[in-house]
């Protein structure tokens, strides 16, 4: 455990921030520490550096409606279905017969409810909130490669020195999902007609690599495979856009010579047993034979069992210390916290995708629709590895989808509301009155001039 200095002067760096910064500032720096698992004992309550991150959030989302803040859109798309999917959570945590001994009064159970049930939904409405304008999307973008990259480098040197190969995380299906999303986001940043080579560009070249390098040295077929599938739909629909087609051609040359001068430079490269490995990926695979046969199955009948609030966790100690989860991000929702909670989350991601395509197919900037497809193509790439692993809980995918869907929700919405000619930054959303009444005080004004 690092040094509780450590705590301190994080805390009191945020706490800064949230008076004096944008506090988009502070959601970039929650995207890099997400990657670091460190964790403090305090008081009887565990604390890390995410929850010092909402703390200084909350503060400074507390300052600003206090000052009127003016420039923050107040239509949270979905809202109801994510309150609904947190509400769930929060009636299976309340109602386990183990955590009763944690709720020793409000406090305590606020803390709980937000730990365990709202913590890892959180960057939904924050990304609505915070995150509208290119700038701050850009910088949160800029951390979502940056954290990936540590996280590659890691791992690509655990590889070189004969290590296992998990990254910061412990396991290597964790560390192969962590790079799923960032090189959508790469190849985004790449193909956008727009850009200029600028720091931002290179940094997108170099993650590309590092994140593909990482995928393929992790061993992780399914992730290999969802990688493969999310890159494929990405390409293959900015290759559709004209103004990025001359940029998709010229990135495909560049790979293929860039692959056979590796290969002539080191024949035996495919021979190597990591990456045989990771190339194999076949239905008669003796984990995919196991997980249709023996892991789902009990897992889907653990889940009949308490159908509606789950069981709060998909561990299963009695199967043993390794391989006691479900292997199934779907189905691990299920078992901890119920069906309807697992059907609100699948609504949630096919409305993402939805929303992601519509953007692509509807926006009038070839940026506007690569952000668009990125989004579906993320999507794509989870759905595609929940299918084998559960990948939705790691603090840093669990990030970078939340905040897919909410760039998604609301660049569709954008397209729906507004008129012909009118910039897309001047849409001024109207909704969610009940929960912050002052937030805006252009809306009031706008209705008055109305």
């Amino acid at each position: 455990m690092p040094s509780v200095l450590l705590l301190a002067g994080w805390t009191g760096a945020l706490f800064c921030l949230a008076f004096a910064a944008p506090l988009y500032v502070i959601l970039a720096g929650d995207v890099i520490v997400s990657i670091f698992p460190w964790v403090w004992h305090l008081g009887g309550t565990w604390v890390d550096l995410r929850d010092v991150v909402f703390a200084a959030l909350a503060l400074g989302l507390i300052l600003r409606w206090i000052r009127a803040l003016d420039a923050v859109p107040r239509f949270i798309p979905h809202l109801w279905l994510w309150i609904t999917y947190g509400l769930l959570g929060s009636m299976t945590y309340l109602t386990l017969p183990e955590n009763q001994s944690y709720l020793t009064g409000p406090a305590a159970v606020a803390y709980q409810l937000y730990r365990y049930c709202w913590k890892g939904i959180l960057y939904y409405p924050l990304t609505v909130l915070l995150l509208v304008e290119e700038r701050p999307r850009t910088l949160v973008v800029v951390a979502v490669l940056i954290a990936a990259d540590v996280c590659a480098l890691e791992a690509v040197s655990q590889g070189y020195s004969g290590l296992a190969v998990q990254g910061p995380f412990g396991e290597k299906n964790s560390l192969a999902a962590v790079m799923l999303i960032p090189i959508v986001l790469a190849l985004m940043e790449i193909l956008d007609p727009t850009s200029r080579r600028s720091g931002v560009f290179y940094l997108c070249i170099a993650s590309a690599g590092l994140t593909t390098r990482a995928l393929l040295i992790s061993g992780s077929r399914s992730a290999l495979v969802a990688g493969v599938v999310a890159c494929g739909v990405f390409l293959w629909g900015a290759a559709r856009l004209p103004r990025v087609r001359s940029r998709v051609i010229r990135l495909a040359t560049l790979t293929a010579f860039v692959i056979v001068l590796v290969f002539s430079w080191n024949p035996d490269l495919s021979s190597r047993p990591a990456l045989q490995r990771t190339l194999s990926v076949s239905t008669e695979d003796g984990n995919l034979q196991w997980r249709l046969e023996e892991r789902w199955p009990y897992f889907w009948a653990k889940a009949l069992k308490r159908p509606w609030l789950g069981w709060g966790t998909d561990v299963d100690l009695s199967l043993g210390v390794n391989t006691n989860t479900s292997h199934n991000g779907f189905l691990a929702i299920a078992v901890k916290r119920g069906f309807p909670a697992a059907l609100v989350f699948v609504v949630l991601m096919l409305l993402g995708l939805r929303d992601g395509m519509r953007t692509y197919g509807s926006a009038e900037s070839p940026k506007k629709r690569l952000l668009g497809l990125a989004v579906g193509a993320g999507v794509v790439g989870l759905i595609i590895h929940n299918t084998v692993e559960d990948s939705f809980d790691i603090p840093f995918v669990s990030i970078a989808y939340w905040t897919l869907l909410a760039i998604g929700a609301v660049e569709a919405r954008q397209q729906v509301v507004q008129r012909p000619g009118e910039p897309s930054r001047e849409v001024i959303f109207d909704s969610v009155e009940w929960a912050f009444p002052r937030l805006s005080t252009r809306g009031a004004a706008n209705k008055a001039r109305a």
